[in-house]
């Protein structure tokens, strides 16, 4: 950009040697960054080695003596507590709820808050595993969490993620595609091939100007067929996607409704019964009826109604379309309307 870099401790020329020179100190401030930042990796990675603390925050639950990391037996046993509620069913926010109730602080001195809780439940330092640049370490936290519980409360993400992954079918139409794709390259470099030996006719030009142009139009079509195919789920995607509705907070308007949005086409209410259609391209749902009271299949003992649910295949259900207005009661539509 035509601007000229002055230095206040080398005299540098503007001739050719003074190019040179420039060239030679930036590559040795270059070198002296690289072997800096190698120098200070090796001696974090020898400090891990030998199990010692390298300095940073400490995590909760612990203590610093000698270097060396200790369980703090006070905050050891909240970890454990909250471990145990979790991988019982106990949600995030009563976790939160009752640790600050009982006046709990981190060791910031701050209230313990949803997110917290969340990094806690999926930080490994707790099953006595550092992970760092890939490499892991046994030696330096002494675990508080045994490893099964720590899988407890992580095992939501990785059922969902393995059972998704494991029903994706593989697209026979995409397959087709690219096997059709791979013949029209083929048959385009054996075209290549017959021009580089002389083999060169009008038939010629316009055989393989009919094969690029088919091949144009299949890479385009695999384009779009890639776009709707089922991509598979990884973990931190289901993690995040936990995350977000973990924080809401459900005496909320507002969130409950963005929940059920999310979740729920519709919602059909008839006289005798409830259609409840979710979002996915599955077409589930399930439909919620009463019985009444005089129905022999009824059992309630005490005569009252019983709800019953089925699960409704929408491909060959009539609920599959939007019911006329004399067939139910009420129409709750997702999205954008609101539930």
């Amino acid at each position: 950009n035509n601007v000229r870099v002055i230095s206040a401790k080398e005299n540098i020329t503007t001739d050719a040697s003074g190019v040179l020179m420039e060239s030679v100190l930036e590559g040795m401030a270059e070198y002296y960054s690289a072997e800096l930042s190698q120098k200070v990796k090796r001696g974090i990675h020898e400090s891990l080695l030998k199990g010692n603390y390298i300095g940073g925050y400490i995590l909760y639950g612990y203590d610093v003596v000698n270097k060396k990391y200790v369980i703090n037996e006070t905050e050891s046993r909240i970890v454990r507590q909250i471990s145990d509620d979790y991988a019982n069913g106990i949600k995030t926010t009563q976790i939160v709820e009752n640790l600050n109730n009982k006046g709990l602080k981190t060791k910031q001195g701050l209230e313990f808050s949803i997110n917290i809780i969340s990094k806690m439940l999926r930080n490994t330092k707790y099953m006595g595993k550092c992970i760092l640049d890939n490499i892991e370490y046994t030696n330096i936290f002494p675990a508080i969490i045994d490893e099964n519980t720590f899988k407890r409360c992580n095992l939501i993400a990785e059922v969902v993620v393995n059972k998704f992954n494991s029903e994706i079918s593989e697209n026979a139409v995409l397959l087709k595609l690219i096997e059709e794709l791979k013949q029209k390259e083929k048959s385009i470099l054996a075209m290549l091939d017959a021009i580089e030996k002389g083999i060169f006719t009008n038939s010629t030009q316009e055989r393989l100007l009919k094969l690029e142009n088919d091949k144009a139009i299949l890479e385009e079509k695999i384009a779009v067929e890639k776009a709707h195919s089922l991509k598979p789920l990884e973990k931190k995607n289901i993690v995040n996607f936990l995350k977000i509705y973990a924080s809401k907070d459900f005496d909320s308007v507002r969130d409950r409704n963005d929940f059920f949005n999310n979740f729920i086409s519709r919602v059909n209410l008839y006289d005798d019964r409830i259609t409840i259609v979710y979002n996915t391209s599955l077409n589930p749902a399930e439909e919620i009826y009463n019985k009444s009271d005089n129905d022999p299949n009824n059992n309630d003992n005490n005569g009252g109604t019983t709800i019953y649910k089925t699960e409704l295949n929408l491909e060959n259900k009539q609920e599959k379309s939007r019911p006329n207005s004399n067939e139910f009661k009420r129409l709750l539509n997702g999205g954008e309307g609101g539930i």
